[in-house]
């Protein structure tokens, strides 16, 4: 494949990715639509089976971000309920974060043009209507690269959703036990 198909490839990723206005971003507005989240279910798409080991990282990917987030105090929940064939699990007590691949190149080469992007979906009404709603993606976070190995793709994963922790963390801190460790010692007086 020639070297200026990937660089093409790679510039129209790279557009995509920024010129989508209709997406949520980590920013202070979309960080508020992680205020008082109080569970999340984990969706990874599938890498495609041209990737050596496809499966096998998948799993590894979904276990790596399921874990960061529960040390990181967030709930992880294993069931959202019934999804659609090839569709979205949606957790409509919290929400769903879905991490998504898009691969460009040929198969057969040793290194794939990647994008990914790691989204946060939550089922939002109308405030007009509460009974009329649907879907939508509140807060994301993405990035293009290059992998030779499909370890590069675990480790971008990791960090997008250490991204993410950092923002769910900067509206929902963590509650020091300061009061409880205040009262115990008046009761100890």
């Amino acid at each position: 494949m020639p070297k200026w198909f990937l660089i093409l490839g790679s510039f129209g990723l790279v557009l995509t990715t920024l010129s989508s206005s209709t997406k949520a971003r980590d920013d202070n507005f979309s960080r508020g639509s992680l205020k008082g989240l109080d569970s999340i279910f984990v969706q990874i798409d599938p890498l495609p089976s041209y990737i050596d080991g496809y499966e096998t990282y998948t799993n590894q990917i979904r276990t790596d971000t399921e874990l960061k987030l529960r040390l990181a105090g967030i709930n992880v929940v294993t069931s959202a309920g019934d999804i659609p064939p090839g569709g979205l699990a949606l957790n409509r007590d919290g929400a769903t974060l879905y991490l998504s691949f898009t691969f460009l190149g040929n198969k057969s080469s040793d290194v794939l043009t990647y994008s990914m992007e790691l989204q946060i979906w939550h089922w939002v009404s109308l405030m007009r209507n509460i009974d009329i709603g649907s879907p939508a993606i509140t807060w994301s976070c993405g990035g293009i690269g290059t992998q030779s190995i499909p370890e590069d793709l675990r480790r971008q994963a990791k960090d997008m959703v250490e991204i993410f922790i950092n923002a769910y963390l900067s509206v929902n801190p963590k509650i020091e036990n300061t009061k409880i460790s205040n009262e115990s010692k008046e009761t100890r007086k």
